[in-house]
C-alpha cells in the first residue's frame, strides 16, 4: 500500500492540483467503522503522501454494486450514494459529447478491447485477401524503383491515405479496403509508421482517433502490431488511456516484443504527460522507437 500511495502521489505532485481517488473493489466490509472499509489502509497512506507533498485530497470513494461511499463521510454501515441509473439525463449529455468526439461509452474493459479486436470469419478472409493484393502492388513497385524512392512513395501514399479517409469517417463511412490494406502494410516500415504518427498528432485537433479504431479494426491479428501501437499513441494523446492500454495489450499479443509498444507502456507506467508524450515524438529525434 505504501509504494503504491507513494507512486500516486508522486504522479500527483507532477500534474494535479486537486486529487479524488476512486477505488474499486469486490473486497468485503469487516467489522465496523472507517478503518473497516475495503483499502482502508491504502486510502489512508495515500492521504498522507499526498499532505507531503502539498496536493489537496478532495475525496476517497469506494465503489461497488452501483453505490458509492466516501471514505471520509460515510461508515460502512450507512448506505451510501447510488450511481445514477443508466436513463439519467447527465448520461444522455456525456454519451452525446462522445459521440461527437466518434467514440461511444463502453460497459468495461472488454467491451472497450473488443471495439479495437480483428476481423473475424468472412471479414478476416476479405482483409487478408486485400493484404495481399496490397503486397502484390508493392512487390511492383519495388521492382520499378530504388529502395529510397519506394519508401518515399509509401510515405506520400500513407499521407494520402488518411488524408482522405479522416472525412469519410468522421461521416460515418468506412474507408475503401485496399486502401486500408495498402496503409497497413506500408506502416509495417517503422519510418512510415512514424510518419502516421506524426500526421496523426499534427490533426489532432481533429476527431481522428474513431478513424485509427476503425483501421485497427479492420487489420487481422497477425498484422495488428503497428497500427495497434499507431492507435495506442493516438489515443493517449487525446486522454484516452484506457484504450491506450488495450491498444497496447494488442501490440504485444501480436509481436511480444515490438519496440514501439514496449517504450510507450514504459512511459505511461511512469507517469508521461500527452503533452510530454508528443514533445518526445515530434523533437525527440528521428526514428525515437525504432
Amino acid at each position: 500500500a505504501r509504494m503504491l500511495a507513494n507512486y500516486l502521489a508522486t504522479q500527483a505532485c507532477r500534474h494535479a492540483t486537486l486529487v479524488a481517488v476512486v477505488c474499486f473493489t469486490d473486497q468485503p466490509v469487516v467489522g465496523q467503522g472507517r478503518a473497516h472499509f475495503p483499502r482502508s489502509k491504502l486510502i489512508a497512506a495515500v492521504k498522507s503522501e499526498l499532505r507531503r507533498c502539498g496536493v489537496p485530497l478532495f475525496d476517497a470513494m469506494l465503489v461497488r454494486d452501483n453505490t458509492v461511499w466516501s471514505y471520509f463521510q460515510h461508515d460502512p454501515a450507512e448506505p451510501g450514494y447510488s450511481i445514477a441509473a443508466a436513463d439519467d439525463p447527465s448520461f444522455g449529455r456525456l454519451r452525446a459529447a462522445n459521440v461527437s468526439a466518434g467514440r461511444a461509452v463502453m460497459a468495461d474493459r472488454e467491451a472497450l478491447r473488443a471495439s479495437i479486436s480483428g476481423p473475424r470469419g468472412e471479414r478476416a478472409a476479405a482483409a487478408d485477401a486485400a493484404l495481399e493484393a496490397a503486397a502484390a502492388r508493392l512487390a511492383g513497385s519495388v521492382c520499378d524503383a530504388a529502395g529510397n524512392e519506394v519508401l518515399a512513395k509509401e510515405i506520400a501514399t500513407t499521407r494520402r491515405i488518411l488524408t482522405a479517409a479522416l472525412p469519410l469517417v468522421n461521416r460515418g463511412s468506412s474507408v475503401d479496403p485496399a486502401d486500408v490494406a495498402d496503409l497497413i502494410l506500408a506502416i509495417s516500415s517503422c519510418a512510415v509508421r512514424d510518419t502516421a504518427i506524426s500526421w496523426a498528432l499534427k490533426h489532432r485537433h481533429q476527431p481522428v482517433l474513431p478513424l485509427f479504431i476503425q483501421l485497427a479494426a479492420w487489420t487481422p491479428d497477425g498484422e495488428a502490431a503497428q497500427i495497434s501501437a499507431v492507435l495506442a499513441v493516438v489515443a493517449y494523446r487525446q486522454g484516452d488511456g484506457a484504450l491506450a492500454q488495450v491498444a497496447l495489450d494488442r501490440a504485444i499479443g501480436a509481436e511480444p516484443d515490438h519496440p514501439l509498444a514496449r517504450i510507450l507502456g514504459d512511459l505511461i507506467q511512469s507517469g508521461i504527460t500527452p503533452d510530454e508524450l508528443e514533445e518526445v515524438i515530434l523533437h525527440g529525434g528521428q526514428r525515437w522507437a525504432t
